[in-house]
């Protein structure tokens, strides 16, 4: 616990206390404060209880690799840095009542298979399922009695919500109850669509950074806040609590085994794997390089940057400005630099000139880097796509598809580019029954 030492003679104040985590203010840091983990495990809404020695240092640890590696991500956070073993600073946050559960898999004892009892164990989803729950505590929210504790959201507008049982079948007979909006929106703004949106980045970033070792994400429940900018933020924590993972052998190594009622042991020893498999995501922090190489800087290259940025800027972009026809020693030479200066970094190569596109071509002979060559004209498509043997260089036209097509390579190996180009594709396959934001209703 916090002493009057820890900040120059000030004590600091209990802002909350979890079933997990105690949250103190920070005197001398104005808007952060520090958060205390537990070593205490509780299952349905707190009914069940226990702890083991050293959970709040693995819970801190987790929790510690997965925001380090949201924020390289790019996805606003308010996890600040680690402070101890078992504690860690933030951004002090307004919070939101909301819990967002995020699905890519229906696992066996899912509150969705309540809802739907047509839904199989293991029925995996193309594009993820997002549910807001409204936080409360007992069967009322400020005042209003709702059908359960953490009802589910079942619809939302400017006038408020409307929330039923999330344990029962979503037909006629699970009674609905509204929320009215100057009750529920105190902080000046509808966040449904971005809370949606950072859900499904964050989701797909874990998703990736787990599958890269030899993990499966099923769900993911996480909370958001503003920030004293009066940002958005992911906030609370993120730890082996609030997801369902399996192994390569399917099992799980995530809290359903306490609710299971399986032995401590066996608890502990799937929390410790998980934190040190986690330590590896910081080796997945650093971002990859597209390198834009052209023949002479009147060939444009503002759709590129354009098309990486709305990405989230998943990979570094460099320039280079040598013409291979005129000057194919310097060429060559700045090419083993680029190569020498990228070190283990991932990168591609993107080729963009206009008459006579040898380029690409003559880069492709001279390095294992993948490249792309994207013609200026259709008219000069010719020398890049009729090739000789031995040079597997792509062609495209469009310079938001070579970017796109480049990020897909990184996303072999980078959580970020994954979820960049993911969040893309899944965006064509959104509908009622997985976007609570499409069309602006659940």
């Amino acid at each position: 616990m916090p002493t009057s030492d820890d900040v120059g003679g000030e004590i600091p104040r209990k802002i909350i206390e979890g079933k997990t985590k105690i949250v103190y203010s920070i005197p001398d840091h104005p808007g952060m404060v520090r958060i205390v983990a537990k070593d205490d495990l509780t299952a349905g809404d707190g009914a069940r209880k226990d702890s083991f020695p050293g959970k709040g240092v693995l819970a801190t640890r987790t929790n510690r690799n997965v925001f380090e590696l949201l924020r390289e991500s790019n996805i606003p956070v308010a996890y600040s840095c680690e402070i101890s073993e078992s504690e860690y600073e933030a951004r002090q946050c307004t919070m939101l009542p909301y819990e967002v559960v995020i699905q890519r898999q229906v696992a066996e004892k899912s509150s969705a298979r309540k809802r739907d009892m047509e839904l199989k164990t293991g029925t995996r989803f193309d594009a993820l399922k997002v549910f807001f729950f409204l936080k409360t505590t007992g069967p009322v929210f400020k005042g209003i009695e709702v059908p359960k504790d953490d009802p589910l959201i079942t619809m939302y507008s400017s006038e408020g919500v409307v929330v039923c049982h999330p344990h029962l079948p979503l037909d006629n007979e699970n009674p609905r109850v509204s929320i009215p909006g100057h009750v529920l929106f105190t902080y000046g703004q509808d966040p449904f669509r971005m809370m949606e949106e950072l859900a499904r980045r964050v989701f797909l970033v874990l998703e990736k950074a787990w599958m890269l070792h030899g993990y499966k994400l099923l769900d993911l429940k996480i909370e958001f806040g503003f920030d004293p900018d009066g940002d958005l933020v992911v906030a609370d924590v993120i730890t082996n609590d609030e997801w369902r993972l399996l192994d390569h052998l399917g099992r799980h190594r995530d809290k359903q085994l306490f609710r299971d009622g399986r032995p401590i042991e066996e608890i502990i020893e799937a929390y410790e794997e998980v934190a040190t498999v986690s330590d590896r995501f910081r080796c997945m922090n650093g971002l990859p390089t597209i390198i834009l190489w052209r023949g002479s800087e009147k060939d444009l290259i503002q759709p590129f940057r354009d098309e990486l940025i709305r990405l989230g800027s998943p990979a570094y972009f460099e320039e280079v400005v040598c013409s291979m026809h005129k000057a194919t020693r310097v060429g060559l030479d700045v090419l083993d630099r680029v190569v020498a200066e990228l070190g283990s970094r991932d990168a591609v190569i993107i080729a963009h000139v206009g008459l006579s596109n040898g380029l690409g071509p003559s880069l492709k002979g001279n390095t294992t880097i993948p490249v792309i060559a994207v013609p200026v004209d259709e008219k000069d498509v010719d020398s890049s796509l009729r090739l000789p043997s031995d040079l597997p260089m792509m062609t495209i036209m469009r310079p938001e598809n070579a970017i796109q097509a480049a990020v897909e390579i990184f996303a072999l190996r980078s959580p970020h580019a994954y979820m960049a180009r993911r969040y893309v594709m899944e965006s064509y396959w959104l509908n009622r029954e997985n976007s609570p934001s499409f069309e602006g209703s659940f």
